[in-house]
């Protein structure tokens, strides 16, 4: 599903000259069915100037089941491989997201070392043994004009353009 104020968000962050990127949480339990994440994606994305990452997220769903719950560690790296060489090969810096236990205990790291990493682990210094781009730090920050505390925050480690 498309966030349905991804247009408005995008067009703000152009007119106000905020660099953007995207963001796609992933079910693909195929190969085919992540080059068709992909596509969809770069359909959404077209008529914008991306800057930042495309990025790939797959993580475990807490207290529930999820489509990519039963994939093995071959065939959950395949598909990130084969979204992100989609990405690329449209012309965008491909990036992956997760956590901890997604990167360390899903993943066949070894095999993804060319593409960027966006690692999720809250506390005060990161533990991640591969080099990561973006670090997000927390996920319970407070903004003011935002209820609760639900806002992510992240560090970017590049800049780019």
């Amino acid at each position: 599903n498309t966030d349905s104020s991804f247009d408005t968000f995008a067009k703000d962050a152009i007119k106000y000259n905020i660099k953007i990127g995207a963001y796609f949480f992933s079910s693909a339990i195929t190969k085919q069915e992540a080059i068709e994440e992909a596509d969809y994606v770069l359909d959404i994305i077209k008529p914008y100037k991306i800057t930042y990452p495309v990025v790939i997220d797959f993580e475990e769903i807490s207290g529930d089941s999820y489509r990519q719950e039963n994939l093995t560690t071959e065939e959950l790296t395949d598909i990130i491989i084969a979204f992100c060489d989609k990405i690329e090969k449209a012309g965008y810096k491909p990036m992956i997201y997760s956590n901890l236990k997604g990167f360390v205990g899903r993943l066949d790291l070894t095999r993804l070392e060319k593409y960027e990493k966006w690692f999720a682990y809250y506390s005060d210094t990161p533990y991640f043994p591969y080099e990561f781009s973006i670090w997000q730090y927390t996920e319970s920050a407070k903004l003011d004009g935002v209820s609760g505390n639900t806002i992510d925050l992240n560090i970017s480690f590049k800049d780019y353009n």
